[in-house]
């Protein structure tokens, strides 16, 4: 980071105070060729204007000293995906210590969601990332820090012990958790299990307690095999360690901490008396229900070009052709829609999931020939300078084998990407293997009008060299 982002990490401190196979498209050497390809179709990247930003933060160190003393010495390995380096952190908390307050001078898309003295949560461009403290003693502690990108979750633990912080592993503190879901130990029920091991959500944020959620595993399909979809374990100061306290299923209503997140009062925060005039085309109708899981697909309201007006987004399908889906965007500022089709690369069935939100962020999501082929997750996001809809994120996954899945996610802010390979045979069971790089051919460049087939076989070839 440069001097000018050394404080704004913590941007919006202030809100402390409120709140299966795939068909692939690419290979080793595809990747580079269509990088040199596309580099040298694409024009250069217009100038932007600065546009100078200033807010002050109130903080009160003493009440988060403990909490942001430990954000100081945390391994850089901690937030791989978005990188915050530990020499900025230090200059920033310092800061802090000295001010009870921080300035921001460079408005950026990071977004502190919640701080509290044991807990804080960031809202990054392409995730979501937490780090949360558990008091055994004074000057011991347990910490957790979790790198959210897409559905994965980059779960990193430490001991903090007179100030010194020394790595541990999740498996010791939370060994087969998931077994612990287990009704019927039959290998119907383990195979569930196994299938759903990705689907996990992590939360937390109480000072004493963990709550780790399973969004794929529903009470009416698994109600024979698994006692619930929700284990919650409760610190043990004693034997410094965690106790399970309770194993339920939690309803989809209350499905994860992060879709909470997602989901805003927009009747509090933006004007909704504003007339909404998004228009479905002729020959299609509002889709309500995901082909893929079954679960209600509704619209969406939210803030997408920041002009305080409500926004919204909707899925819809064509009447009479299978697997034609559009999402449609509307801004009623502009009074303008935007329609963006669902495409597949191989000619295959499609099948969309709900879109989830994040501020002004949309992200839709489907799946090619059904739940166990590829999948993609595409962010967008309103570029209020070239007024266009901007691609921010791809994320995508498919199972290479049947016992072997890879995850992908590439952030187009930063041109960064991660590859995630998870074997689940039963000599490497859980062995996940992680890689990363970077891509700059793409890196903000990415808007509706080129978002198409040839993009997406562009933005799937990226990082395949580790596939």
């Amino acid at each position: 980071m440069t001097n000018d982002k050394i404080y704004v990490i913590l941007l919006f401190f202030a809100v402390m105070y409120s709140c299966n196979t795939k068909v692939k498209s690419g290979s080793v050497g595809k990747e580079a060729t269509l990088e040199k390809e596309f580099s040298s179709s694409v024009s250069q990247s217009e100038p932007t204007k600065e546009v100078k930003f200033m807010d002050t933060i109130p903080i009160n160190y003493k009440n988060h000293k403990t909490l942001l003393n430990i954000l100081k010495i945390v391994p850089n390995e901690a937030m791989r995906s978005w990188g915050w380096s530990k020499k900025d952190r230090i200059k920033t908390v310092d800061f802090i210590e000295r001010n009870n307050y921080l300035i921001d001078s460079t408005e950026i898309f990071n977004t502190i969601k919640y701080i509290k003295p044991n807990t804080i949560g960031i809202q990054v461009v392409d995730g979501f990332w937490t780090m949360s403290i558990y008091k055994y003693t004074d000057n011991h502690y347990f910490i957790v820090t979790n790198d959210i990108v897409g559905d994965a979750n980059d779960i990193q633990t430490y001991v903090y012990f007179y100030n010194k912080l020394i790595p541990t592993k999740m498996v010791n503190w939370f060994s087969d958790f998931d077994y612990k879901l287990l009704l019927d130990r039959t290998t119907n029920c383990i195979e569930a299990l196994e299938d759903n091991k990705l689907g996990y959500s992590y939360d937390f944020k109480d000072k004493n307690k963990i709550t780790i959620s399973s969004w794929s595993l529903n009470k009416d399909e698994f109600k024979n095999c698994f006692k619930g979809n929700t284990i919650t374990y409760k610190l043990n100061t004693e034997t410094k360690t965690f106790d399970v306290v309770n194993v339920y299923w939690k309803s989809d209503e209350n499905e994860c901490e992060t879709q909470n997140e997602r989901t805003e009062d927009l009747d509090n925060k933006l004007n909704t008396n504003k007339t909404l005039e998004l228009t479905i085309p002729e020959g299609y109708s509002e889709l309500k229900e995901s082909p893929s899981n079954g679960k209600a697909i509704e619209k969406v309201g939210l803030n997408f070009d920041n002009d305080a007006l409500k926004d919204e987004a909707l899925l819809i399908q064509n009447d009479s052709k299978d697997s034609n889906f559009k999402l449609l965007i509307y801004l009623t500022s502009s009074k303008k829609q935007y329609e963006v089709d669902l495409i597949s690369t191989n000619d295959f069935g499609i099948y969309p999931m709900p879109l989830k939100t994040s501020k002004n962020v949309i992200e839709f999501g489907y799946f090619e020939d059904g739940t166990a082929a590829f999948g993609r997750f595409i962010k967008l996001r309103y570029h209020t300078e070239k007024e266009k809809i901007q691609v921010i994120g791809y994320d995508s996954g498919y199972r290479a084998t049947p016992s072997l899945h890879i995850d992908k996610s590439y952030n187009l802010l930063t041109g960064k990407y991660s590859v995630k390979k998870t074997n689940f045979n039963d000599a490497e069971k859980g062995k996940i293997e992680e890689f990363s790089g970077k891509n700059e051919v793409f890196k903000k460049k990415v808007f509706l009008e080129n978002f198409n087939l040839e993009m997406l076989i562009n933005l799937d070839a990226v990082g395949s060299k580790y596939e």
